[in-house]
Formats: C-alpha cells, structure tokens, sequence
C-alpha cells in the first residue's frame, strides 16, 4: 500500500452545488492540480472522490467532487482531510522539504545542545517559520532562514543550527 500524506482539509461549503473549500497544507498546488482522485477521511471511514473541478481561490482551493451536488451534502465533508500518494507529490530541490518530513525532527545547536522538536512550520511569504517545542514544554519559533540553519538531514531526524544564539 502506498503511503498517503496529508494535503488538506475541507474547512467549509462553497456556493450551491457541492464545491468544497479546502485549505491547503502545502504551498504547491500542482499534485492537487493533476489528481482525478482524492482519498478523504472523515472521522473513521475513507472514501476515494473523483475530482469534477478545481480551482485555487486566494491562499484556498474550491474543489467540486463528482456526486456531491449540493451545500448539504458538501457540508457532511467539512473538517474532513484530503490525503494523496506520497509519489505523485512534486520532486524538490535538494534545500526544499514537505511539512510532513519535518515535523518531529530534533533541532540541535553546532556544539550539540538540544533545543526540542518541530511540531509546525507556519508559510510566511518571506520565509517559512519554524515552532519548536523545546525541552520544557515552551514553544519557540525560528525562521528557516540559511544564516541560522546549518543543515536539514531528514535521514538522521535533525535540524543543525549554526549558532548557540539568544533566539533560542
């Protein structure tokens, strides 16, 4: 079975005849763009959706899916989460990653100290910001900026930063 990653979720009803409006967890649109189908998960069950249209409104996406023909069906979705292969996501650059393959990495200092554990990344037109869960239950928040990040090794679970600084 292929792996499914989470791609977005139904936040409401759009308009009359079934659309959906979905927020979307990753900046790229493109698989979403190219899929017929999408898996959703609503509460326990699963279901496989045909895609009938899509189009991206604002930082959101409308999506219209073959069957759901109207605001009261569309709204038995809301809260429901879209899910994708794993495979048919865009290929990245070597400096660029998914959310989904940062999240729960440990972030250590050059001299080894622990700082916590990425439980988010906030997109900011800027640049992405990075929340960590320190090693006290705090949360703090670091841009992933190159001047501050040393490395992103998914392989070894960690996150180098090049300074024991103030900010963290």
């Amino acid at each position: 079975m292929k792996e499914l990653i989470s791609i977005g979720k139904i936040i409401k009803p759009r308009g009359v005849k079934g659309e959906v409006t979905v927020k979307n967890f990753s900046r790229w649109y493109e698989p979403i763009y190219e899929a017929e189908h999408i898996t959703v998960f609503r509460g326990t069950e699963k279901f496989e959706l045909e895609i009938e249209s899509i189009r991206k409104i604002g930082d959101t996406v409308s999506i219209k899916f073959k069957g759901i023909d109207s605001r009261k069906k569309a709204l038995e979705f809301r809260g429901a989460e879209l899910k994708m292969p794993a495979d048919k996501l865009p290929k990245l650059s070597n400096d660029e990653f998914y959310v989904f393959d940062v999240i729960g990495l440990k972030v250590i200092t050059f001299n080894g100290r622990l700082i916590g554990e990425v439980v988010d990344i906030i997109n900011n037109p800027g640049n992405d910001l990075i929340v960590i869960e320190d090693t006290e239950g705090k949360e703090v928040i670091i841009p992933s900026v190159k001047a501050i990040i040393e490395e992103i090794d998914i392989s070894k679970r960690t996150i180098l930063l090049k300074e024991d600084g103030e900010l963290y």
